[in-house]
């Protein structure tokens, strides 16, 4: 046994070497090549076959390769198949941007003072990124961008200037505290998100068009929409609004049309203001923090393409963030509990029972926390915390907009703050099955993937 064990052995090692051989027939531009029509799924385990797709060749410097000869052969042929791969998925967002765009953008970054933007200041993550690394393309996914607010006026002109877009609004504009689209203000350093749209789907086709869109941009037009917006969102919750480093614009001298009718299906994502002791410290990648599963937090700037989890991306695997993965489960655990009772009346859009349902299920999500409750969670339950403490002026007498009415903001403020934990998780439930369903593993989830719970979110001042 051992003579055959040993012989076995031998035999493998004539293989490697004879297989790194016949590897090396080809130049790594050959290599690269190929690795630019395959899926950067492919790309990747190709490289896992050998070890010369990993070590530094002499004559790396000739090769002739365009893709960074500083870098390892595997590296360089990942890279080119996820440059060809993230093409596509730009080109089937009907977003508007294409990669020529997103290299424009990489342009931009770096140390130098003739930069427009520090290393990871913006960066483009979730969606289209994941699909970019699995080589596919998913219907009605937007392209999401993070930037620092500091850098938020050059990636607006970059956005109209590279990429021919237009600003369409906010995301969440115009809606009630107790809105789910308020959802991004839980346990997140995001401080709104722009919605911006091509200008050829907005049906600005000619320059006295483009002109006209411009002039509203730059205009009375853009800021009182812009003011009205936001005294009636995100004031609401402590977001500061009148620093004028919030202020939506373009760079210096440039354009900005906009329109408040478009459409469009590309998020800005723009970051709280970072204090002055802490810059050069938070980058754009901090603000993918408050991403529950990790495998959203793989990005490109347009340089450099980052995923943190690179084994389990090109496995169709995820991670979740611990701290959010233990809030979904218990609180799903209890809600399923409650509702069962029948204690509560759901059906009534005037009943704070969707409140107080919400506000029990937390108290017992808690507790399951135990000594395990940390001053990460107390920032998830900061809100929560806050409508506990104002005075309660809810009257269910009360007539139609009179004091204590559902409507009234104090009321809406008391019970409205823990229906919003309850849309929050509701939003983690989602997007846990949502990728569940396309066949991605979620490490250690709460939910198994067959399994489903009928969970909705709440409102309680509509139906």
């Amino acid at each position: 046994m051992t003579m055959i064990g040993n012989k076995r052995a031998i035999v493998e090692v004539e293989d490697v070497e004879v297989f790194s051989l016949q590897l090396s027939s080809y130049t790594d531009i050959i290599w690269e090549l190929i690795s630019s029509f395959i899926a950067p799924i492919d790309s990747y385990n190709l490289a896992l076959t050998s070890k010369y797709f990993h070590v530094k060749n002499d004559d790396d410097d000739d090769d002739g390769s365009s893709s960074g000869n500083e870098k390892l052969l595997a590296t360089r042929m990942l890279r080119k198949s996820l440059l060809s791969s993230l093409g596509q998925v730009l080109k089937g967002s009907n977003s508007n941007i294409d990669l020529n765009a997103v290299l424009a953008l990489g342009t931009k970054i770096g140390d130098d003072n003739n930069k427009e933007f520090p290393e990871k200041s913006v960066v483009i993550a979730g969606s289209t990124i994941v699909q970019t690394c699995l080589g596919e393309i998913w219907k009605h996914s937007d392209v999401d961008i993070y930037c620092l607010n500091e850098y938020a006026p050059q990636v607006r002109s970059w956005l109209v200037e590279e990429a021919k877009c237009m600003f369409v609004g906010f995301k969440d504009d115009y809606i009630s505290l107790t809105d789910d689209r308020l959802l991004f203000t839980v346990g997140t350093r995001i401080h709104h998100v722009e919605k911006y749209g091509s200008l050829k789907s907005n049906n600005v086709n000619d320059a006295e068009e483009y002109k006209t869109a411009c002039e509203q941009g730059e205009g009375w037009y853009t800021q009182c929409y812009i003011q009205q917006n936001w005294n009636d969102t995100i004031q609401k919750l402590g977001r500061i609004t009148r620093d004028s480093e919030y202020k939506i614009g373009p760079k210096e001298g440039g354009k900005f049309p906009f329109d408040f009718n478009g459409d469009g299906k590309i998020d800005l994502c723009v970051g709280l203001k970072v204090p002055p002791h802490l810059r050069g410290d938070v980058t754009a990648l901090d603000l993918l923090d408050s991403f529950d599963l990790n495998i959203c937090k793989a990005s490109f700037d347009g340089t450099t393409f980052r995923i943190s989890e690179p084994h389990l991306m090109f496995n169709r695997k995820t991670s979740m963030e611990p701290h959010r993965c233990a809030i979904l489960g218990s609180y799903i655990k209890h809600y399923c509990t409650m509702i069962k009772s029948g204690e509560y009346d759901l059906s009534d859009p005037y009943s704070i029972d969707k409140s107080v349902l919400a506000s029990r299920i937390i108290e017992n999500v808690r507790h399951d926390l135990g000594s395990h409750y940390t001053d990460y969670y107390q920032d998830l339950f900061f809100n929560v915390d806050l409508g506990k403490r104002l005075p309660d002026k809810y009257d269910p007498q009360a007539d139609f907009m009179e004091p204590g009415y559902i409507y009234d903001e104090m009321v809406q403020w008391k019970y409205g703050m823990s229906v919003q934990f309850h849309n929050w998780v509701c939003k983690l439930y989602c997007r846990l099955k949502k990728y569940q369903g396309r066949n991605i593993e979620v490490l250690g989830a709460p939910i198994a993937a067959n399994d489903s719970v009928d969970i909705k979110r709440f409102n309680i001042s509509s139906s």
